[in-house]
């Protein structure tokens, strides 16, 4: 579709989240990302070609995965329990083979989560063979592996960047609208664009810090389900009435992560 003026009275953006490199030099041309079905999938084709590999030719395979958050740990002890398949399906010797190495750069894994369930959780992975790094920021990715700022090289066939999310790079200011430093929409508490009352914005495009609270809601799927829930109960009522939007109020009802 070429480029195309298309006018609007009310505006609602809820295009999600792409991976965040903060810049790390080598990490887009080196590192896969699986923030999108296909990207999942990419990988998920290339992970399997590449064990195939590693057997047929009887070399050992490296992953390293960056990102100490519920998509590392949870890719982390998955590619365990897939390395276990496979060794049940014939391919054996796969599991001596492989090596998983998780970096996080911050003090603990799953920080969002209790610090009990972030010690069950490196626990787990330790038992289940991961070399956990914490406090271990990666300075540079190249196609051999990831250097970290204190000059330690990690070696890996396979480099995953699961380091955080950020909106899309052409919100950053777009139509003078308000964005912080991940290129989120600032919002108020009605799901309104700071700047301008015709835009909403859900999801993890959008900045959202409800009621008295110093945090933004995390860019989670029950955080953009329940704000589309909320627009979807209560815009007709804006549109047709005048009636304004009320705040959104968020409700948690908690985090699981995965350990396969």
């Amino acid at each position: 579709i070429p480029p195309t003026d298309l006018p609007y009275d009310t505006l609602i953006l809820a295009i999600g989240s792409q991976a965040q490199d903060f810049g790390t030099p080598g990490v887009d041309q080196h590192c896969w990302k699986i923030d999108s079905l296909e990207e999942a999938d990419q990988f998920n084709l290339e992970l399997r070609n590449t064990m195939l590999e590693c057997l047929t030719h009887d070399f050992a395979l490296n992953i390293a995965i960056v990102g100490g958050g519920a998509t590392g740990v949870e890719l982390a002890a998955e590619l365990v329990q897939l390395t276990g398949i496979a060794e049940a399906y014939g391919a054996h010797g796969l599991g001596e083979r492989l090596t998983i190495t998780l970096i996080d750069s911050g003090p603990r894994l799953l920080q969002a989560f209790p610090e009990d369930i972030s010690r069950q959780a490196l626990q787990r992975l330790e038992t289940l063979g991961i070399t956990v790094l914490q406090n271990a920021r990666v300075a540079s990715a190249d196609a051999g592996g990831f250097t970290l700022a204190d000059g330690r090289v990690i070696p890996a066939a396979l480099k995953v960047w699961a380091a955080g999310v950020k909106a899309a790079d052409f919100l950053q200011g777009i139509g003078g609208l308000e964005t912080d430093a991940s290129n989120r929409l600032q919002l108020r508490p009605s799901l309104q664009t700071t700047r301008d009352n015709s835009i909403y914005a859900i999801g993890d495009c959008a900045r959202c810090t409800p009621g008295a609270s110093e945090r933004p809601l995390p860019p989670t799927a029950q955080v953009a389900s329940q704000q589309a829930a909320h627009l979807a109960r209560h815009l007709p009522a804006a549109l047709e009435q005048g009636r304004p939007v009320p705040d959104f109020a968020y409700r948690d009802f908690g985090a699981l992560v995965s350990l396969s």
